[in-house]
């Protein structure tokens, strides 16, 4: 292993840094056939490259990828070549406003950013999208004036629109509280993101709807129904039926899930950030296994005064550090001025620190600075992770306390890239758990406001949080942690998945307010919304699972969690919230308060 230090001012550009150097050690190395050597470079910079020319590379791809797919999915489901274009606008005039918006606020952009925003706008705006033209669809019968219809499906669909981009925002704004700047500017971001699409789904999709465009879409009898719920009568009966079974079999779900994601661990690896087969990531699995890594952490002594007594402790100080690191398997081949003392075939402690004086001074003050009474010991590390690598080095820290009390005035501090890295993850993730649930508790808060009513509170709990705990227990049985990206991931899915619950409440308060009883409302609602909601999760699935096929680890676990967390809200929505309004709500009452509230008009605006 060859440690090769980079001339900054000399670099002219990124291929100086690896090609270029690799072809220099590889000339140098054809002047001796004799030697059997194969080359590799690897490296904090050089891993930098790979992951920034495989990010380039792909990003845009998979947006092409995703908007594809999602057109494709759309014609399916709707067969209308017009509503497609007219719900297609949202997402792209969205992107171009968010574009605007983040450079007029200065909001600055990451990997992060770049790869989630587009895709989250697109599925955002397409699913709010869908839901505002099936409502319209439905009214406009061809009979009727396109804006009196268009009136009546924003007054059914729009306030529902803007809490779920309400509590989308929320989700991404509890990022902020984040001490990351990246992952601030993230949340920052999305939550812009969030509220532009909105507005372009109140202005873009009525203004082509009452256009020349809007005059070919297709109305509700003319056009095939996607996702027909009407079969399921049997489900929903069954549901209705032993809602309290079921209404408990979420709770404890729920609560066995949430179980499981508390042994999940702070995490974060260099490799995980990395394409797989990349010559520079390949080079790092080989360090990692033959040579105990590429970083260090480093032990730094500092003794009280210099003496000859003191340089005997010294060495003795320097023999029992290396105990404790012969008790670590994790930690390999500490370099100390002993291991090189030792190479000389010398052991008196006394005799050997003779031979210190022989040594170069830029070779002897990086291990032992006589002037300042310090050693450096240097210890290598594999690329394991924080998860890890954080109990070894609290162990290794205690061991380190006892042996400064045995020294009277010694001094032992335990640092390194690996260390510091360690401990920020440790709270960086701890405070964005912190923040996911403050954005938890918030959206809870907004849910009891809107709707007026506590029950409805307490009834959005076990669905919205089902989706989170399963995706947290889904970590834990493929034998993930928890990293930065997976809290990221978290906090983007829990403003979106509670999205189809706004929906599925808000046609619910709309049927009571109509008259109908709770039984009814539940069933008039499950075959109203539930198309819907399987049509927008399709198209949020299949938009993020584009991101799957990213060559880059973290871009994976990010799409497979978004992927099972929306997933799993539909579960939520369509299995244990209508089991939980039976339950939890006895009477119209309950919901609406004073029954004089009820609309004395049954056909007003209804959906």
């Amino acid at each position: 292993l060859l440690p090769v230090r980079y001339d900054r001012m000399g670099i002219q550009q990124d291929e100086d840094c690896t090609v270029n150097l690799l072809t220099d050690c590889q000339a140098a190395v054809d002047a001796f056939p004799s030697a059997d050597l194969e080359l590799g470079l690897t490296g904090r910079v050089p891993l930098y490259l790979a992951a920034q020319k495989a990010f380039r590379a792909n990003h845009r791809k998979f947006q092409i990828i995703s908007y594809i797919l999602v057109f494709f999915i759309a014609t399916a489901l709707f067969r209308d070549v017009a509503t497609i274009m007219i719900v297609g606008a949202v997402p792209a005039i969205g992107m171009f406003w968010t574009s605007g918006a983040l450079e007029w606020l200065s909001i600055q952009g990451n990997d992060l950013t770049s790869v989630v925003l587009p895709v989250l706008i697109t599925m955002v705006g397409l699913t709010d999208g869908v839901h505002l033209m099936v409502v319209f669809r439905k009214h406009w019968t061809g009979e009727k004036p396109r804006f009196e219809a268009l009136q009546r499906a924003i007054a059914t669909v729009g306030v529902a629109c803007l809490l779920t981009s309400i509590t989308t925002a929320v989700g991404f704004g509890s990022l902020l509280l984040a001490r990351s700047t990246p992952i601030r500017d993230f949340g920052l971001a999305c939550s812009v993101g969030v509220l532009m699409t909105f507005v372009a789904v109140l202005t873009i999709i009525p203004a082509l709807a009452i256009s020349r465009l809007g005059k070919f879409v297709r109305h509700e009898k003319t056009n095939h129904r996607p996702f027909e719920l009407q079969k399921l009568h049997r489900l929903l009966n069954f549901i209705l039926h032993r809602y309290r079974s079921i209404s408990i079999l979420g709770a404890v779900l729920t609560i066995l899930c949430i179980g499981v994601s508390l042994s999940l661990k702070p995490d974060a690896r260099t490799i995980n950030a990395l394409p797989a087969d990349s010559p520079a990531t390949l080079a790092l699995k080989h360090c990692n296994e033959s040579m105990g890594g590429i970083d260090f952490v480093k032990i730094t002594g500092e003794f009280p005064n210099s003496s000859t007594q003191t340089d005997i402790y010294l060495l003795e100080v320097i023999n029992r550090i290396n105990d404790f690191l012969s008790q670590e398997s994790l930690l390999r081949h500490p370099l100390s001025i002993q291991t090189l003392l030792d190479s000389l075939g010398r052991t008196s402690p006394a005799e050997s620190m003779d031979y210190v004086e022989l040594l170069s001074p830029s070779i002897r003050n990086v291990l032992l600075n006589q002037s300042r009474d310090q050693i450096q010991i240097y210890i290598r590390t594999q690329d394991l992770g924080a998860a890890v690598y954080t109990p070894v080095f609290a162990r290794l820290n205690e061991k380190l306390d006892k042996l400064e009390n045995a020294y009277s005035g010694l001094q032992l501090t335990l640092s390194g890239i690996p260390v510091k890295s360690s401990r920020d993850v440790s709270l960086i993730v701890y405070d964005l758990v912190a923040s996911l649930g403050t954005a938890s508790i918030i959206i809870l808060l907004v849910m009891i406001i809107f709707y007026r009513s506590w029950r409805i509170g307490l009834v959005t709990i076990i669905p919205n949080l089902f989706p989170l705990a399963l995706t947290g227990a889904l970590l834990v049985a493929t034998g993930q942690n928890l990293a930065i990206v997976s809290v990221c991931a978290l906090a983007v899915c829990i403003g979106i998945a509670v999205d189809d619950s706004i929906h599925f409440l808000t046609r619910f308060r709309q049927e009571l307010e109509e008259g109908n009883d709770v039984e009814s409302a539940i069933r008039t609602t499950f075959f109203g919304v539930g198309g819907a909601l399987v049509i927008t999760t399709l198209i949020l699935i299949s938009g993020f699972a584009t991101v799957l096929i990213s060559p880059l680890p973290t871009h994976r676990m990010f799409s497979m969690m978004a992927c099972a967390t929306i997933g799993g809200a539909l579960i939520g929505d369509l299995l244990f919230l209508p089991a939980l309004l039976k339950w939890m709500v006895r009477q119209p009452s309950d919901i609406l308060g004073n029954p004089s509230m009820q609309r004395e008009d049954s056909n007003r605006y209804p959906e």
